[in-house]
């Protein structure tokens, strides 16, 4: 009430909640910055459940559902996180005209390359540990990978991640190592080299994949964990998407160093030539320009 804005812009669905509140006492233009499709990601999650768990996450999604719909179509603009995201939005959403798809910035400056030399025996993951795709796919990589991967290989596994279930802790052994909550991203990724991210369920994009690449490090995903990435599998990433695939990937890159090595190289270059914060900027301020024009 006591200032003027030109925009509003709000972090992720959630935020949505206040648009009308904000619609009341501004005359700003209310533009939504579309972390992912909630609903999408239980719906994905639901399938690895049992039964009766699966039924209650497929009725939460619904709910979720509805309220995206509704929201996203009070919107003067929406900027999805990934072409895919918008493509979504769209289908459900004729009243919102201006769409920007972008990414999230990832500032290459201030991530160093770490090509680690002894990386290629050590394999690690790393995630909030309070979302249910990450549970999921860590408890398939312990349960359907690691154990094709520990019998061919001499590597040591590390996994990382805030409120780490205390069932997780049981994994842990001589060469596999839980870690829970970290003080430093980038200091438990140095000198580790392959980095997993086997999601089967989620929506929007990886962050920690971002950050990976940006560190140089080789990454062995599925299709959805890079889905809205521009990479090429065995170019910037490896992409596996069953169990057997899965453990191939992640032996081949420890018996093959220098081959793993330049797939993180170029990893790090696609960051720096497309996803590097100064290319964000302009796109950004010329979008926000255009909608305030409007």
């Amino acid at each position: 009430k006591q200032t003027t804005f030109d925009i509003v812009l709000f972090e992720g669905i959630y935020t949505a909640m206040y648009i009308e509140l904000i619609k009341q006492n501004s005359d700003a233009k209310c533009i939504l910055r579309a972390h992912n499709i909630e609903h999408e990601i239980w719906e994905k999650a639901a399938r690895e459940e049992t039964l009766l768990k699966q039924y209650y996450m497929l009725f939460l999604s619904k709910r979720l559902k509805r309220f995206e719909i509704d929201h996203w179509q009070k919107f003067d603009a929406i900027i999805p996180i990934s072409p895919v995201d918008e493509l979504t939005i769209k289908s459900y959403n004729k009243q919102t005209k201006f769409y920007l798809s972008l990414l999230t910035a990832i500032d290459t400056e201030n991530i160093n390359a770490d090509y680690a030399e002894a990386g290629y025996n050590k394999i690690f993951h790393l995630g909030s540990m309070d979302w249910t795709p990450n549970q999921q796919a860590m408890e398939w990589f312990m349960k359907r990978v690691w154990q094709e991967i520990e019998t061919s290989t001499e590597a040591n596994f590390y996994m990382a991640g805030r409120n780490m279930p205390e069932e997780f802790f049981e994994y842990g052994n001589k060469r596999v190592f839980i870690l829970g909550e970290i003080e430093s991203t980038s200091e438990f990724m140095k000198g580790k080299q392959i980095m997993v991210v086997p999601l089967f369920a989620g929506s929007g994009v990886r962050i920690k994949i971002l950050e990976g690449m940006a560190a140089g490090k080789t990454i062995v995903t599925t299709s959805l964990g890079v889905q809205g990435i521009e990479v090429f599998d065995k170019k910037e990433v490896l992409i596996a998407n069953n169990s057997k695939a899965f453990a191939e990937a992640v032996i081949w890159c420890v018996k093959n160093e220098e081959a793993a090595l330049e797939i993180g190289r170029n990893a790090r270059k696609l960051m720096e030539e497309k996803y590097s914060i100064g290319n964000f900027e302009e796109k950004l301020s010329k979008f926000l320009l255009r909608v305030i024009a409007n």
